[in-house]
């Protein structure tokens, strides 16, 4: 079975939709963190 390159672009972009719209939350609140770490640090 031989994939087209468009069938393995399609689905590698769905694949990395999906990790982005599942990390999506947790990147959220690592950015959120260290932003509030970096402002204390700075008035720090």
């Amino acid at each position: 079975m031989i994939l087209s390159r468009k069938a393995l672009r399609r689905s590698g972009i769905a694949l990395i939709v999906a990790a982005a719209i599942a990390l999506a939350p947790v990147l959220s609140a690592i950015a959120q963190s260290t932003t509030i770490n970096g402002a204390g640090a700075f008035r720090g």
